[in-house]
């Protein structure tokens, strides 16, 4: 899923670079904040398969995966730093506070990280691939919507069942 939400991300950073868009200040703010965003998930994305990769006992991958987290937060906190990155103090409250997650990511990265390398050589030996040897994680669907099958949502799910009243224009 974090993969998914980093593509989302990269979508919506293209989208505010079009022409129509660009010229507006908040194109350039938003912009940043979703690079920062994408910057994160993909961070995301990636320890999260490590720990897929360490269930499966693949330390080496692991251990690469870990690398490329590590790369992708440190990456994010340097961008925040550029000129003329303005931080949103009204952004997506639901995805938390993008500088905190990617302080406490990286924390937690670069602690297991110290530990499986430090295993890896003494006890596992395991090869760790290069970067370019990783498959790039895609994003999954959690909802899918089956064509054939021709399916009406429920009532529950549509707009005007919704509790809050501004959906029930949709």
């Amino acid at each position: 899923i974090a993969a998914g939400v980093a593509e989302h991300a990269n979508k919506a950073l293209e989208a505010s670079q079009g022409l129509t868009i660009k010229g507006k200040k908040s194109s350039s703010i938003w912009g940043g904040n979703f690079k920062v965003m994408s910057m994160l998930f993909h961070a995301r994305a990636e320890f999260l398969q490590s720990q897929v990769d360490r269930r499966n006992r693949q330390y080496g991958q692991e251990i690469a995966h870990l690398n490329r987290a590590v790369e992708m937060a440190v990456e994010g906190k340097e961008f925040m730093k550029t000129e003329g990155f303005v931080k949103l103090v009204d952004g997506p409250t639901m995805l938390g506070k993008i500088p905190t997650n990617l302080q406490s990511l990286l924390v937690n990265v670069k602690q297991r990280r110290k530990i499986i390398i430090e295993e890896n050589t003494k006890i596992y030996l395991d090869k760790v691939p290069s970067k370019s040897d990783l498959q790039k994680i895609e994003g999954k669907d959690v909802m899918y919507y089956d064509e054939e099958k021709n399916s009406e949502l429920a009532d529950s799910f549509m707009p005007v069942s919704l509790a809050r009243p501004m959906f029930t224009t949709v």
